[in-house]
């Protein structure tokens, strides 16, 4: 199972990277980055450089106060789409609280693996991730690391992430 299994040590590097050239496009250092997500500039450095392994709510957090319209989940990480032109703010002003997050997130993960008609065990031993993590994440309980969401994703077949009045929209 873990020869299919993606290098997830590049995924956080090439994320991080990404993530790291929508904030400097936009004229930010990573202490103001921090400060607009309430994140640790250590927190923000590490994302960026791909040293760590954080919740996908810091990361996640990031990508929103970047305004990133949505992120591509492709083979090498997840990429951000950069904000169109003239917009502010493309995220429910909801998707800025944690709990908030973890909630939307886990009821979108949810929703994907009952369309694609999949059981938590199925979905656990498609993904590498353990069955329990995945129900957790998806009652809201937990936010787990970006590369398990990563994994999950992948495993889901969601290749776009975007926000919506309703929440989270996966393709």
């Amino acid at each position: 199972m873990r020869s299919r299994m993606p290098d997830l040590d590049l995924m956080l590097r090439v994320s991080g990277g990404e993530l790291a050239a929508l904030r400097r496009s936009q004229g930010l250092s990573q202490s103001d980055l921090a400060e607009l997500t309430g994140l640790h500039r250590n927190t923000v450095a590490n994302i960026e450089s791909g040293s760590g392994d954080s919740s996908v709510l810091a990361v996640s957090l990031i990508q929103v106060r970047l305004r990133a319209s949505g992120v591509l989940v492709e083979k090498t990480g997840f990429i951000p789409c950069p904000p169109p032109p003239g917009t502010d703010f493309p995220y429910p002003r909801l998707l800025v609280h944690p709990s908030a997050m973890a909630r939307i997130m886990g009821e979108s993960v949810r929703r994907r693996r009952l369309e694609r008609a999949l059981s938590l065990q199925a979905l656990a031993e498609a993904t590498g991730v353990h069955r329990n993590t995945i129900w957790n994440f998806e009652q809201g309980l937990v936010a787990p690391s970006a590369s398990t969401t990563y994994l999950i994703y992948r495993g889901l077949g969601v290749t776009r992430v975007g926000g919506s009045d309703s929440g989270l929209v996966f393709t």
